[in-house]
């Protein structure tokens, strides 16, 4: 029974509280988006996407002191990266919205990030990559293609409008993915 009352198990706790907290907001915010991001700008839904964000991670700081040393070039490194990438994933995320049906942007950007991730650890960083990495990523790099063939033959759930916008969302679905990657590793 005492080791439910050490300190450890409320991090554990507080973390899987927020774990679903995410998970509930991501549905609900995917179903807003996706019934109304076809009529707005992805450069808006990205501004609110931040901002509602950094308001929600500030007051989770309210009266903890701050401990970091922000004035480290290396953090402020880090801290660029992060955000230019989460920027890149959300701006392109939501342009993808505007023109292919939203599970199918989800799946190519998922779809995509495992060998995005392996492409970027071996050519930046010069490690080495697992064997079994690399067939996990094309595996799931195929599931994604199958997405693309049907989004470019028009039998998406969203009224195909044409072939370039279907080009368009393709490509910024795989951004977003790729954008993704970069965001974990910067993590």
């Amino acid at each position: 029974m005492r080791y439910f009352k050490t300190r450890s198990i409320n991090f554990v706790m507080l973390g899987t509280i927020f774990l679903i907290l995410s998970a509930l907001l991501t549905s609900g915010s995917n179903v807003y988006y996706s019934s109304n991001v076809q009529g707005t700008s992805p450069f808006t839904f990205t501004f609110v996407s931040f901002l509602v964000t950094a308001v929600f991670f500030q007051l989770t700081l309210v009266g903890k002191p701050n401990k970091g040393n922000t004035k480290n070039s290396t953090h402020k490194k880090d801290l660029i990266g992060i955000n230019f990438s989460t920027a890149g994933v959300f701006m392109c995320f939501y342009l993808a919205l505007k023109y292919i049906e939203p599970a199918i942007v989800g799946a190519i950007e998922i779809g995509i990030g495992p060998i995005a991730s392996l492409i970027i650890v071996k050519i930046f960083y010069k490690q080495s990559v697992n064997i079994v990495d690399i067939f996990t990523g094309i595996g799931a790099l195929a599931g994604s293609l199958y997405l693309v063939i049907t989004t470019l033959n028009g039998n998406s759930g969203i009224e195909f409008q044409s072939m370039t916008y279907a080009v368009i969302g393709l490509i910024s679905a795989s951004l977003s993915g790729v954008f993704a990657s970069l965001a974990a590793i910067f993590f």
